[in-house]
């Protein structure tokens, strides 16, 4: 989220954002009942809303999670399931404007395991 110039606070890609990191692949990879993707918009904007002091100059990030609540131990789908949304301000992104930067394409080591879960946002896949 980041604040204009007259003071409005816009959502870049909710919709978009929604469908890409979890609700609809991810959610059903990981055995999880997905909300709608306007329950998921309805959702973040009220978390903006109620943290836009929040918003400065630069944006506020925003990080959406879909985890188990249910009282389950052990490797099950859980009864339940809780919506977290985490907001943090944070500053612009290219303070300084665009330069390019150098990087290093990997193709022999993989992240996560092929079959396994290597392309939903999972936090099997962080480890390292």
């Amino acid at each position: 989220a980041y604040r204009k110039q007259d003071g409005r606070i816009l959502l870049f890609q909710p919709e978009e954002n929604a469908l890409r990191l979890w609700l609809q692949v991810g959610a059903e990879r990981m055995c999880m009942p997905s909300p709608t993707v306007e329950q998921f918009v309805e959702a973040v904007k009220d978390t903006v809303l109620a943290n836009q002091s929040w918003v400065g100059k630069g944006s506020l990030y925003i990080r959406p999670l879909l985890m188990g609540s249910g009282p389950v131990l052990g490797l099950a789908p859980s009864p339940e399931y809780t919506i977290p949304i985490y907001v943090s301000p944070v500053g612009n992104y290219f303070k300084e404007g665009l330069a390019p930067i150098n990087l290093i394409v990997e193709n022999e080591l993989h992240r996560a395991t092929p079959g396994g879960t290597r392309g939903v946002k999972t936090i099997g896949n962080k480890t390292g």
